[in-house]
């Protein structure tokens, strides 16, 4: 799963650097409370964003609904912030959110004292892509990750998107 404010360059210029500042660290608290609530883990902090990661519960817990349920948990949870900045100062917040399912490498990156636990593979970079397809305040899934969810969440099928580096378009679904 990824997690990206979106427009946060512009949001970035438009208030002072120490109210960013609390802003990105509240938006940070909130990312990764939902992450861990759900039982994910944070791989990789993006700048203004997350790469979460829901890895198979050995109990059989389904990775794949608390990755999107965190999600829901976390678009509700930025509405107050969201209010906050716009009736403070007319400001609009917005997240996009991403979400594939598949296998994937996790280990640990780099050597010396640059070196961190993360996760990659074609899935990772897939749900990135997904992303950034992703309208302000939305949850895009891809169709592998929708059919692990099908019945028990809201779907809306989107269509299929090319996406840049994928072998075919991808179909993408909304979660409502």
């Amino acid at each position: 799963m990824f997690v990206d404010v979106k427009g946060s360059m512009d949001l970035s210029r438009s208030i002072d650097l120490e109210a960013w500042w609390l802003l990105v660290s509240e938006l940070f608290e909130l990312m990764c409370g939902s992450v861990d609530r759900f039982g994910g883990w944070i791989a990789n902090y993006t700048g203004d964003g997350i790469e979460a990661i829901f890895e198979p519960d050995p109990a059989g817990g389904d990775h794949a609904g608390r990755a999107c349920q965190a999600a829901l948990c976390l678009r509700d949870a930025i509405r107050l912030p969201a209010a906050n900045l716009f009736g403070d100062r007319a400001l609009k917040l917005s997240i996009r959110i991403g979400i594939n399912s598949g296998e994937v490498l996790v280990g640990t990156i780099g050597s010396g004292y640059n070196r961190y636990y993360t996760a990659n593979g074609y899935p990772v970079a897939l749900a990135k892509r997904v992303e950034g397809l992703a309208l302000p305040d939305r949850i895009y899934l891809t169709e592998h990750t929708a059919a692990l969810v099908a019945g028990g969440l809201r779907l809306t099928d989107l269509g299929a998107f090319d996406v840049r580096g994928a072998e075919a378009p991808v179909r993408v679904f909304e979660l409502a």
